[in-house]
This record gives C-alpha cells, sequence and structure tokens, in this order.
C-alpha cells in the first residue's frame, strides 16, 4: 500500500515513477534499497488527498513477477523504472502471466 506525502524529493519519484510503469508493460524497478523487481504491470495508481488544508500525494504499482507473486510498488521508494518488455516477454508468455497477439495490419 502506498504512502502519502508532501516531501518535495518524493513527490518527484511518484510524478516520474507513474508514467514510466504505465508505460512499461513489464518493468524492472530498481528500489532506493537496491532492490530489483521484474514483473508485468498489473495495477496502477495515483492521486492526492488533502488533509487539515495540506496536500498529500501517493502512487503505487502492482507487478506480477515470473513466480506468480504479486507486489504493490510504493512510488516513493522507486529509484528507477526501465521497460524489459523485448528481454522478458518471451518468458512471461511461457510462464502464463501474458499472451502476445499478432494483429492484423
Amino acid at each position: 500500500m502506498s504512502t502519502l506525502t508532501n516531501q518535495r524529493d518524493e513527490v518527484r519519484r511518484i510524478a516520474t515513477f507513474l508514467p514510466q510503469i504505465t508505460m512499461a508493460t513489464i518493468a524492472k524497478v530498481e528500489l532506493l534499497d537496491g532492490q530489483i523487481i521484474v514483473g508485468v504491470v498489473r495495477n496502477v495508481r495515483g492521486g492526492n488527498r488533502i488533509e487539515d488544508h495540506r496536500t498529500y500525494y501517493y502512487g503505487e504499482a502492482t507487478l506480477e513477477t515470473l513466480d506468480g507473486k504479486s507486489v504493490t510498488i510504493d512510488g516513493r521508494e522507486v529509484k528507477a523504472v526501465e521497460r524489459v518488455w523485448d528481454e522478458q516477454k518471451d518468458a512471461f508468455e511461457k510462464a502464463g502471466l501474458i499472451i502476445t497477439v499478432d494483429l492484423p495490419e
């Protein structure tokens, strides 16, 4: 679950993370603590809430990893996002987590 924040550096990380993760489809996410998570993007949430006349922001994404685990990532904890579709699509399809379809032109 994501955490509300109004800290400038965390808001900046969330604002950078959300569009990157949305476009990734299969993403490699590096967290501030050095942990790497690779998975299919299943859900992205972000927004803000006002409490006591102050605005707080949040952002998170849920990835499904190759071993079928669902991992929710708080945008405040993200160092970098990389789109790894080309490198990972075959493995994720073999695992039954995605289906690729060639559409006629």
